[in-house]
């Protein structure tokens, strides 16, 4: 077997290893929009882009913005972040302190001050 051959499943690669750590970290959020259990989620390959996508855009405390198109997101109080998965450009976790989150022109969420959901 050579160096770049893996005998595990593990991503080898940043993109995929950070999805796969969203995909478990977020299993709970997503079980309940995808109407299944954590473990579903974990450990039968559920497809967390069988979601809605659409145009997901985050905008930051600090002034930045990110955008997303064939995107879809779950905001966590618990976690006090917001997972964004994309269709193209990897999963991706923002942190929910004074953010928006927008879906097509549609704001979704607001966090104001230090009140969590």
């Amino acid at each position: 077997m050579s160096k770049s051959q893996t005998t595990t499943s593990k991503p080898r690669f940043a993109t995929p290893a950070v999805a796969a750590f969203i995909a478990d970290q977020w299993a709970e959020e997503f079980a309940v929009l995808l109407k299944t259990t954590p473990e579903g989620i974990r450990n039968d390959g559920v497809d967390l882009l069988s979601l809605e996508l659409e145009t997901v855009r985050v905008e930051l405390m600090d002034g930045s913005a990110v955008e997303f198109r064939y995107a879809c997101s779950v905001v966590s109080g618990e976690k006090r972040a917001i997972a964004v998965l994309t269709e193209h450009c990897g999963h991706h976790i923002f942190p929910i302190h004074e953010a928006k989150l927008y879906h097509g022109e549609k704001l979704i969420y607001q966090q104001i001050g230090a009140e969590y959901p």
